[in-house]
């Protein structure tokens, strides 16, 4: 997220990967500020980009360490498979940073996976 201060009480957040948020920072970089979320026990909707080799119970083990061992809710699913090898994107919502790094290294660790990344929902 990044933040522009056009007065003392206002400011406009925008995501880094906003076209906007790049158009404002070449006309009004002496504007940014450093954005941060202080609010407590919010989930947030994320996309998670995931790649690997297909398998009997690949999807279950997915679900299982998101949903289960992780306790996040999955709002959306799309896999698809050809030849052997899987990929799609998976929305779900965190709680905070920490909790989607801590969700992408136990997703890593899936035999199988070979690419688990954030992306921007659509």
């Amino acid at each position: 997220m990044v933040g522009f201060l056009f007065d003392k009480n206002t400011v406009v957040v925008h995501k880094k990967s906003c076209h906007e948020a790049e158009v404002m920072a070449s006309k009004f970089g002496n504007l940014v500020v450093a954005t941060e979320w202080l609010v407590q026990d919010s989930e947030y909707p994320i996309r998670i980009s995931i790649k690997g080799v297909d398998r009997i119970g690949m999807l279950n083990e997915i679900t299982q360490c998101i949903s289960l061992s992780l306790g996040l809710n999955i709002r959306k699913l799309m896999l698809k498979c050809e030849e052997g090898l899987f990929d799609g994107y998976i929305e779900l919502y965190v709680h905070d940073k920490k909790n989607l790094e801590a969700m992408l290294k136990e997703l890593k660790k899936i035999d199988g996976i070979y690419d688990v990344v954030r992306t921007d929902i659509a």
